[in-house]
């Protein structure tokens, strides 16, 4: 009785002098490492993954490609280039995206189309004001934002895949960033030069039905949202180009935090692809003319 007694002791006393090993899960709220890749590249107004060696970035001068071995170096002449897309062996980037045309309402913006694997370039849209974001819908239709909406406002535009232009497809007068969420229901979009720095969801199917997904007043200073990606675990990510951010949103619980400050006029923000540029960092773009690698806390994936 006494030796069972014993032991029954025993285990019990390990149990609660065995060591805690379960550790904290990772928070991707933590802040995010910022690397920079490149400096002095102008005024920066978007950045793409190519998926190989590269990242496409819009600069004053036209379209650059950067790699890590050979720095940046222009890629395509363009006037104020804006949002860059890669669809499969194409790069479609916009033209025209400057103060003047989205002031005066002038329809001198195009969206381009250029073949990577022999450099022949065509025009995929024209007579659009102030192209400043670019994304693709599910039926291969593009749609640009503008953020200068006051004489001849237009919208969200979207062009047919035939090139047919249809201003205000969604009537959200201050529109920047802009990326289809997984399920191809949804668009989201920001705003940049109002209080409230809201981001909304607009159904694809019904455009008319714009919904606020939340505000980011809150969490400080004037914003002023720029550009927007979503990562391929659903998060957005944001570039807040006045208060130097990128910021990590939820769209379904919400829930926001800014992983990267201390930033200035962050223009862009993507998730990288491919073996170079991997998936599991963010690069971000700037007017200061950075280049920037955002790489996130162990365990933490965008």
């Amino acid at each position: 009785m006494r030796l069972k007694t014993l032991v029954i002791a025993a285990l019990v006393a390990g149990t609660f002098a065995a060591p805690n090993t379960a550790t904290a899960a990772p928070n991707p709220c933590a802040p995010w490492t910022v690397k920079v890749l490149a400096s002095g590249l102008g005024s920066l107004e978007n950045v793409e993954p190519d998926g190989g060696k590269g990242l496409f970035i819009s600069t004053t001068s036209g379209v650059a490609r950067y790699t890590r071995s050979g720095g940046s170096k222009l890629f395509a002449a363009a006037a104020s280039p804006g949002g860059l897309r890669v669809r499969g062996n194409f790069l479609y980037f916009n033209t025209g995206d400057s103060l003047q045309s989205g002031l005066l309402g002038t329809a001198d913006g195009t969206i381009q189309k250029l073949d990577l694997r022999n450099g022949k370039r065509t025009t995929f849209a024209s007579g659009l004001v102030m192209p400043n974001g670019l994304a693709f819908l599910p039926d291969g239709s593009a749609v640009t934002s503008r953020d200068l909406g006051i004489v001849n406002p237009t919208g969200i535009t979207r062009v047919s895949p035939k090139g047919v232009v249809q201003p205000k497809w969604s009537n959200q007068s201050d529109s920047n960033g802009m990326a289809v969420d997984p399920t191809g229901k949804w668009l989201y979009s920001d705003e940049t030069f109002t209080l409230g720095a809201k981001v909304y969801r607009t159904e694809i199917a019904h455009p008319s039905n714009r919904q606020v997904v939340t505000s980011l007043q809150g969490l400080g200073i004037f914003k002023g949202l720029d550009d927007l990606t979503i990562a391929t675990s659903g998060k957005l990510y944001i570039a807040a180009n006045l208060s130097g951010e990128v910021i990590r949103l939820d769209p379904l619980t919400k829930q926001s935090c800014v992983i990267a400050s201390g930033l200035k006029n962050t223009s862009a923000v993507k998730q990288g692809r491919g073996t170079t540029f991997p998936s599991s960092r963010l690069y971000a773009v700037g007017f200061d003319g950075k280049l920037l690698e955002l790489i996130p806390p162990a365990g933490v994936k965008p």
